[in-house]
């Protein structure tokens, strides 16, 4: 598992920022409730195209509080 760093702009979704290795794949998955024993997958893996990937959480309208983890998938 990967530290993420969550960026929230003041409008529109959050992003979610790592440190990864170009060509490499990750997975963020994310849970609305941290006692929660599931993870949910963001829709569609990220490719990493520079040291830094990046996805956008377009799932969560609505949503007060949510936690994520990205996954070295390959």
């Amino acid at each position: 598992m990967l530290k993420a760093v969550i960026v929230a702009p003041t409008a529109g979704d959050p992003q979610i920022l790592w440190s990864a290795v170009p060509g490499r794949t990750y997975r963020v998955q994310f849970k609305d409730d941290v006692t929660s024993p599931t993870w949910e997958n963001l829709p569609g893996d990220v490719t990493a195209g520079s040291s830094t990937g990046m996805a956008i959480d377009d799932t969560g309208t609505g949503t007060e509080d949510r936690f994520y983890r990205v996954l070295l998938v390959d």
